[in-house]
């Protein structure tokens, strides 16, 4: 039995080996993203409501470095938010903001010996601090700001069209921890505290994309 665990952990450790590697190295990259959202309200057949229309965006730059063929580790910038706008009696606006700063750490394990498709793991740390505020009419409200520090692991799959260019995808933490600070904007003293945990919760995942420049490929 003792040997044939043996045999089955070198067995393990010479396929690891004989993958595809992605190879030492900087890469950056990033990705972005845009969507728009319009609701109206059917009343009837001819009593339509207009609702509000959002635009969400966001831009997350990063920059990494592969220490050996396959673990690599680097740093993610996001900036991204929201601007909402309903026109009804009086004219409602409502604008978010978050500004995010975050450390990952990466295996990537080729699928085949030659195969351009690597399927990767990341360790996430962040930290994010969101803003806002809501106009109604000429008056103008703060939204509470919120800071959020966040650990979580993500996979994906990186795929290579050519050698120095990758293609990301991924469902976003399929585990993640995050400890919310709620500052109420009227008086600083004031803050609600709460932690949350996710474990393929549907509700958190989300398809993203990216695409990285691979300096020493």
């Amino acid at each position: 039995m003792k040997k044939f665990i043996l045999n089955a952990v070198f067995a393990l450790f010479t396929a690891a080996a004989a993958q595809a590697q992605v190879g030492t190295g900087f890469f950056a990259g990033g990705s972005l993203g845009l969507s728009m959202a319009d609701v109206k309200y059917h009343q009837n057949s001819s009593s339509i409501t207009e609702g509000p229309r959002t635009l969400s965006y966001h831009i997350n730059p990063r920059i990494g470095y592969y220490f050996t063929d396959n673990l690599a580790a680097g740093l993610i910038l996001g900036y991204g938010g929201s601007n909402s706008n309903s026109k009804g009696t009086v004219e409602v606006k409502t604008n978010t903001m978050d500004l995010s700063v975050g450390l990952f750490g990466r295996y990537a394990m080729g699928l085949g010996d030659e195969s351009k498709f690597f399927f990767t793991g990341d360790l996430n740390l962040g930290f994010n601090s969101r803003t806002g505020k809501t106009e109604t009419g000429s008056a103008s409200v703060d939204h509470d700001p919120i800071t959020t520090f966040s650990a979580g692991i993500a996979p994906g799959i990186l795929y290579f069209p050519t050698s120095k260019i990758g293609l990301e995808a991924g469902l976003g933490n399929i585990f993640s921890v995050n400890i919310n600070t709620e500052a109420d904007a009227g008086n600083a003293d004031n803050k609600t505290v709460y932690t949350d945990v996710n474990i393929f919760d549907i509700s958190t995942l989300g398809f993203n994309f990216g695409m990285n420049y691979y300096f020493n490929r």
